[in-house]
């Protein structure tokens, strides 16, 4: 387990707090504004989901007491430039949050955000010991001379299982270690011990997980790599139990 008291799960909701100079930031992932476009699709109209997530980050921000927010991108849905509707979502949800203090790492799908939110994001952010991104590319040489990277990209979650060979689908956290045999031969200088990644924000989006039979389950490139050891990282569930590590999860809880 990490061993940083700046950092820890908040509880029962996908958000990581972050202490830094004595100010909290809340870290969220995987916001995908404009989901409900390919919930339609399937048959499901859900129109909300954009003031559902702003509401409940408004609630964090006075739970934790900060007003910092720090998003690990894909905050809209889609890859290139959003569809009208999209886009008034995206404009609504940062007009609700126009109170708060609002830090973005952009994603794979956040294509023209700067643009439409009149934001800079970028590529990376450092707290102290603690660096910042996605997921979806390789960390830069400064992000891996922090003790912790912390992502989203990958939405962790986990089968858990009932009984009677039935089971539920539930956002899930996971932290890896380093493999610094193979993490050397991709950086000349390392100070990283242990990878977070998040589950995604967004609450119509559970994700693949991480114990399941599913092909490309793993989408990060530092797992693909091994520069940290996949199958030996634990899971935890959103009230911070530890759930084991995946090569346990996998061999004992298939679908």
């Amino acid at each position: 387990m990490i061993n940083l008291k700046n950092i820890k799960f908040a509880y029962n909701k996908p958000a990581l707090i972050v202490t830094f100079l004595k100010k909290r930031y809340i870290i969220l992932g995987d916001l995908h504004i404009g989901y409900e476009k390919r919930l339609i699709k399937q048959g499901i109209h859900i129109y909300n989901i954009t003031d559902m997530m702003s509401r409940e980050i408004i609630n964090l921000s006075k739970i934790y007491k900060t007003k910092n927010i720090i998003l690990l991108g894909d905050i809209k849905d889609s890859i290139l430039h959003p569809e009208q509707i999209e886009l008034e979502s995206i404009k609504k949800f940062f007009n609700n949050l126009k109170d708060l203090n609002i830090i973005i790492a952009n994603g794979n799908h956040d294509a023209f955000l700067d643009n439409i939110i009149n934001v800079k994001t970028q590529h990376e952010l450092y707290l102290g010991e603690v660096a910042l991104l996605h997921g979806n590319r390789f960390p830069s040489k400064e992000a891996m001379k922090r003790k912790v990277l912390v992502t989203a990209h990958n939405h962790i979650a986990v089968n858990i299982e009932l009984g009677n060979n039935t089971f539920v689908k539930e956002k899930a956290w996971l932290i890896a270690n380093i493999n610094n045999e193979v993490a050397t031969s991709f950086y000349k200088e390392i100070k990283t011990k242990n990878l977070i990644v998040l589950p995604a924000f967004n609450p119509m989006i559970i994700g693949k997980s991480v114990n399941s039979n599913l092909k490309n389950k793993n989408i990060n490139p530092l797992f693909n790599n091994n520069i940290f050891d996949y199958n030996n990282s634990q899971v935890y569930d959103l009230s911070g139990k530890l759930l084991g590590n995946i090569k346990f999860m996998e061999e004992n809880l298939k679908e």
